[in-house]
Protein backbone atom coordinates (compact mmCIF):
# COMPACT_ATOMS: atom_id res chain seq x y z
CA UNK A 1 0.00 0.00 0.00
CA UNK A 2 1.67 3.57 -1.00
CA UNK A 3 1.41 5.99 1.46
CA UNK A 4 0.29 9.69 0.53
CA UNK A 5 2.99 12.12 0.34
CA UNK A 6 3.12 14.96 3.05
CA UNK A 7 3.98 18.41 2.51
CA UNK A 8 6.34 20.56 5.22
CA UNK A 9 2.73 21.99 6.31
CA UNK A 10 1.65 18.61 7.34
CA UNK A 11 4.18 16.85 9.29
CA UNK A 12 3.26 14.81 12.34
CA UNK A 13 2.66 16.15 15.66
CA UNK A 14 5.38 13.94 17.43
CA UNK A 15 8.43 15.13 15.42
CA UNK A 16 10.26 17.55 17.35
CA UNK A 17 9.81 21.82 16.05
CA UNK A 18 13.08 23.48 14.54
CA UNK A 19 15.62 24.17 17.02
CA UNK A 20 15.97 27.81 18.29
CA UNK A 21 18.88 29.82 19.48
CA UNK A 22 19.36 29.18 23.53
CA UNK A 23 18.67 32.73 24.73
CA UNK A 24 20.26 32.00 28.31
CA UNK A 25 23.65 30.66 26.71
CA UNK A 26 24.10 33.73 24.56
CA UNK A 27 22.96 36.05 27.76
CA UNK A 28 25.62 34.36 29.47
CA UNK A 29 28.44 34.26 26.81
CA UNK A 30 27.73 37.99 26.90
CA UNK A 31 27.83 38.65 30.72
CA UNK A 32 31.11 36.93 30.43
CA UNK A 33 32.93 38.93 28.24
CA UNK A 34 31.55 42.20 30.03
CA UNK A 35 33.74 40.94 32.82
CA UNK A 36 36.24 40.60 30.91
CA UNK A 37 36.10 43.95 29.21
CA UNK A 38 36.13 45.18 33.09
CA UNK A 39 38.47 43.52 34.37
CA UNK A 40 41.02 44.38 31.74
CA UNK A 41 40.05 48.06 31.63
CA UNK A 42 40.88 47.92 35.55
CA UNK A 43 44.34 46.53 34.87
CA UNK A 44 44.99 49.18 32.21
CA UNK A 45 44.09 51.82 34.60
CA UNK A 46 45.89 50.17 37.23
CA UNK A 47 49.09 50.13 35.02
CA UNK A 48 48.17 54.01 33.95
CA UNK A 49 48.39 55.07 37.45
CA UNK A 50 51.33 52.94 38.57
CA UNK A 51 52.90 54.44 35.73
CA UNK A 52 51.69 57.91 36.45
CA UNK A 53 53.15 57.29 40.08
CA UNK A 54 56.58 56.67 39.02
CA UNK A 55 56.83 59.47 36.49
CA UNK A 56 56.10 61.57 39.11
CA UNK A 57 58.50 60.27 41.47
CA UNK A 58 61.10 60.42 39.04
CA UNK A 59 60.39 64.16 38.50
CA UNK A 60 60.66 64.85 42.27
CA UNK A 61 63.51 62.85 42.56
CA UNK A 62 66.46 65.08 43.75
CA UNK A 63 70.43 64.55 44.74
CA UNK A 64 71.03 67.58 46.94
CA UNK A 65 75.18 67.98 47.01
CA UNK A 66 77.67 70.30 48.58
CA UNK A 67 80.45 72.29 46.66
CA UNK A 68 83.31 73.15 48.86
CA UNK A 69 85.04 76.27 47.63
CA UNK A 70 89.00 76.50 48.62
CA UNK A 71 91.06 79.85 49.03
CA UNK A 72 93.07 78.44 46.25
CA UNK A 73 90.46 78.71 43.66
CA UNK A 74 90.14 74.40 43.97
CA UNK A 75 86.73 73.60 44.43
CA UNK A 76 85.68 69.75 45.43
CA UNK A 77 81.72 68.04 45.08
CA UNK A 78 80.81 66.23 48.29
CA UNK A 79 78.05 64.13 47.67
CA UNK A 80 75.84 61.77 50.23
CA UNK A 81 73.00 59.44 51.26
CA UNK A 82 69.74 60.98 52.96
CA UNK A 83 71.08 58.29 55.94
CA UNK A 84 74.11 60.66 56.26
CA UNK A 85 74.65 62.88 59.37
CA UNK A 86 73.45 66.22 58.28
CA UNK A 87 77.34 68.66 56.80
CA UNK A 88 77.53 72.14 56.85
CA UNK A 89 80.57 74.67 57.90
CA UNK A 90 80.27 77.71 60.37
CA UNK A 91 79.93 80.19 56.67
CA UNK A 92 77.72 78.76 56.15
CA UNK A 93 75.69 79.21 58.74
CA UNK A 94 76.74 82.42 59.48
CA UNK A 95 75.72 83.30 55.90
CA UNK A 96 72.17 81.79 56.30
CA UNK A 97 71.68 83.92 59.46
CA UNK A 98 72.64 86.64 57.81
CA UNK A 99 70.30 86.14 54.96
CA UNK A 100 67.42 85.80 57.71
CA UNK A 101 68.27 89.18 59.76
CA UNK A 102 68.37 91.03 56.31
CA UNK A 103 64.83 89.46 55.22
CA UNK A 104 63.09 89.55 58.08
CA UNK A 105 64.09 92.99 59.78
CA UNK A 106 65.49 95.07 56.52
CA UNK A 107 62.28 96.92 55.44
CA UNK A 108 61.79 97.56 52.02
CA UNK A 109 58.29 98.78 50.67
CA UNK A 110 58.35 97.49 47.16
CA UNK A 111 59.44 94.07 48.25
CA UNK A 112 58.45 93.36 51.67
CA UNK A 113 56.00 90.81 50.94
CA UNK A 114 58.69 88.57 49.25
CA UNK A 115 61.35 89.56 51.68
CA UNK A 116 59.50 88.11 54.85
CA UNK A 117 58.04 85.20 52.84
CA UNK A 118 61.89 84.53 52.48
CA UNK A 119 61.88 84.50 56.11
CA UNK A 120 59.53 82.34 56.96
CA UNK A 121 61.01 79.77 55.34
CA UNK A 122 63.66 79.75 58.42
CA UNK A 123 61.11 79.56 61.33
CA UNK A 124 59.68 76.38 62.59
CA UNK A 125 56.20 75.52 62.19
CA UNK A 126 55.35 77.45 65.62
CA UNK A 127 57.07 80.73 64.64
CA UNK A 128 55.92 80.57 60.94
CA UNK A 129 52.19 80.31 62.50
CA UNK A 130 52.62 83.48 64.77
CA UNK A 131 54.67 85.21 62.44
CA UNK A 132 51.06 84.93 59.81
CA UNK A 133 48.40 84.86 62.45
CA UNK A 134 45.82 87.91 62.16
CA UNK A 135 46.18 87.42 66.04
CA UNK A 136 49.57 87.00 66.13
CA UNK A 137 52.73 89.23 64.05
CA UNK A 138 49.72 89.45 61.40
CA UNK A 139 52.82 89.94 58.77
CA UNK A 140 50.55 89.21 55.53
CA UNK A 141 48.41 92.64 56.43
CA UNK A 142 51.27 94.63 57.80
CA UNK A 143 52.72 93.72 54.75
CA UNK A 144 50.24 95.15 52.16
CA UNK A 145 50.43 98.33 54.50
CA UNK A 146 54.04 98.79 54.38
CA UNK A 147 54.29 98.15 50.40
CA UNK A 148 51.83 101.41 50.25
CA UNK A 149 54.70 103.67 52.25
CA UNK A 150 57.54 104.22 49.84
CA UNK A 151 59.21 106.86 52.07
CA UNK A 152 59.50 104.51 55.27
CA UNK A 153 62.01 101.99 55.10
CA UNK A 154 64.80 100.04 56.99
CA UNK A 155 68.11 98.92 56.11
CA UNK A 156 69.99 96.78 58.00
CA UNK A 157 73.95 95.52 58.73
CA UNK A 158 74.41 92.39 59.77
CA UNK A 159 77.59 92.07 62.00
CA UNK A 160 78.38 88.76 63.47
CA UNK A 161 77.10 85.94 64.84
CA UNK A 162 77.88 84.15 68.48
CA UNK A 163 77.25 80.67 68.93
CA UNK A 164 77.79 80.39 72.24
CA UNK A 165 75.99 76.98 73.26
CA UNK A 166 74.53 73.57 72.17
CA UNK A 167 72.16 71.81 73.64
CA UNK A 168 70.23 68.24 72.76
CA UNK A 169 66.94 68.56 71.69
CA UNK A 170 64.65 65.74 70.33
CA UNK A 171 63.34 66.02 66.59
CA UNK A 172 60.84 63.33 65.51
CA UNK A 173 61.52 60.90 68.26
CA UNK A 174 65.90 61.39 67.89
CA UNK A 175 68.23 63.30 69.38
CA UNK A 176 69.50 66.45 67.42
CA UNK A 177 71.58 69.05 68.76
CA UNK A 178 69.78 72.94 69.11
CA UNK A 179 72.15 76.13 68.97
CA UNK A 180 71.89 78.82 70.58
CA UNK A 181 73.56 82.17 69.01
CA UNK A 182 73.24 85.63 69.88
CA UNK A 183 72.67 87.27 65.96
CA UNK A 184 74.68 91.34 66.44
CA UNK A 185 73.27 93.73 63.60
CA UNK A 186 72.78 97.65 63.73
CA UNK A 187 69.23 98.98 62.22
CA UNK A 188 68.45 102.30 60.33
CA UNK A 189 65.41 103.43 60.11
CA UNK A 190 63.70 106.21 57.71
CA UNK A 191 60.38 107.51 58.70
CA UNK A 192 58.39 110.18 55.97
CA UNK A 193 62.40 110.42 54.40
CA UNK A 194 63.82 111.50 57.71
CA UNK A 195 66.58 109.21 58.80
CA UNK A 196 67.03 108.11 62.75
CA UNK A 197 69.83 107.20 64.89
CA UNK A 198 71.14 103.98 64.17
CA UNK A 199 70.75 101.09 66.85
CA UNK A 200 72.88 98.20 67.38
CA UNK A 201 70.25 95.42 68.45
CA UNK A 202 71.10 91.36 69.56
CA UNK A 203 68.90 88.70 67.99
CA UNK A 204 69.05 85.78 70.53
CA UNK A 205 67.55 82.53 68.88
CA UNK A 206 67.49 79.29 69.11
CA UNK A 207 68.33 76.89 65.89
CA UNK A 208 68.01 73.53 64.40
CA UNK A 209 69.47 71.70 61.66
CA UNK A 210 66.58 69.34 60.01
CA UNK A 211 67.82 66.02 59.00
CA UNK A 212 68.38 65.25 55.30
CA UNK A 213 65.67 62.89 54.61
CA UNK A 214 63.62 66.09 55.53
CA UNK A 215 65.22 68.39 53.74
CA UNK A 216 65.04 65.98 50.09
CA UNK A 217 61.59 65.76 50.27
CA UNK A 218 61.69 69.69 49.85
CA UNK A 219 60.89 71.52 46.95
CA UNK A 220 63.47 73.33 44.63
CA UNK A 221 62.54 77.08 45.63
CA UNK A 222 62.84 75.86 49.59
CA UNK A 223 66.21 74.06 48.91
CA UNK A 224 67.53 77.32 47.19
CA UNK A 225 66.49 79.36 50.12
CA UNK A 226 67.38 77.57 52.84
CA UNK A 227 69.98 74.50 51.62
CA UNK A 228 70.68 73.57 54.89
CA UNK A 229 67.32 73.63 56.15
CA UNK A 230 68.14 75.62 59.15
CA UNK A 231 64.88 76.35 61.19
CA UNK A 232 64.50 78.88 64.04
CA UNK A 233 62.80 77.20 67.36
CA UNK A 234 62.57 80.48 69.16
CA UNK A 235 63.81 83.89 68.74
CA UNK A 236 63.88 87.34 71.20
CA UNK A 237 65.05 90.87 70.01
CA UNK A 238 66.47 93.59 72.39
CA UNK A 239 69.17 95.98 72.12
CA UNK A 240 72.69 95.09 72.46
CA UNK A 241 73.92 94.95 75.86
CA UNK A 242 76.28 97.94 76.51
CA UNK A 243 79.36 96.72 78.31
CA UNK A 244 79.93 99.27 81.48
CA UNK A 245 83.58 100.46 81.22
Amino acid sequence: MTMPLRSADTLPEQLPAPLKPVEGLLKAERNRWFIMSLVLGGAVLLAIAFAWYAFGKANNNKEILYVKLQPNGQWDVINYTAQDSQLYFKTTIDSLLAKYINRRYAVTPSTIASDWGEANVFLDEKLSKDFLSPDGFNAIEKAAKISQLPRNFTTVKWRFNDHYDSVEGILNGQSSPVIRTNIYFTRTVTKDGKKRPAENLMLSIQWRLNSKTWLEAQDIEFITLNPLGLKIISQSLTKEPVLEK
